[in-house]
């Protein structure tokens, strides 16, 4: 049982290892994980779902906001700065520099420049997404095998 578990944890720290190199995340990841130590890990799963959750939900929100005919871009523009945030807390580097781009638009009222920006976020975001999800399975992994 012990070295199935030293393997996982080995394809664990490979995958963080990538993400860091690919510059998907940021050293707030490794900060996050560290929060939840070698006994709390569960916490990070948690902690990484909910960031799932949450950027999707504003995404969508996002999505509908810029496809009114009326857009209020400063909505839009709250909407991005919340992706944002929530990237950035679990060092989401290349999401974070994305809104900050797309936020540039939201300021200028550019619509066009607002949509192409909306779907690189959400291209930054699918990336990391799948990431993320391939360590949340990892680590149930690791806590089913204690």
């Amino acid at each position: 049982m012990a070295s199935s578990t030293s393997v996982l944890k080995k394809q664990r720290d490979e995958l963080v290892k990538s993400m860091l190199e690919e510059g998907l995340v940021d050293d707030n990841f490794n900060e996050v994980e560290a929060l939840g130590g070698d006994t709390n890990r569960e916490f990070l799963v948690d902690l990484i779902s909910l960031f799932i959750e949450d950027a999707e939900r504003i995404l969508s929100e996002l999505t509908k906001t810029l496809s009114k005919p009326d857009v209020d871009f400063h909505v839009a523009d709250a909407l991005v700065h919340q992706v944002k945030g929530t990237s950035s807390s679990v060092g989401g580097q290349k999401i974070v520099v994305a809104c900050l781009e797309c936020r540039q638009f939201c300021e200028k009222k550019d619509l066009d420049g607002c949509i192409k920006g909306l779907e690189v976020v959400k291209t930054e975001f699918n990336n990391l997404k799948g990431k993320l999800e391939s360590f949340i399975e990892i680590e149930r992994k690791i806590l089913a095998s204690y």
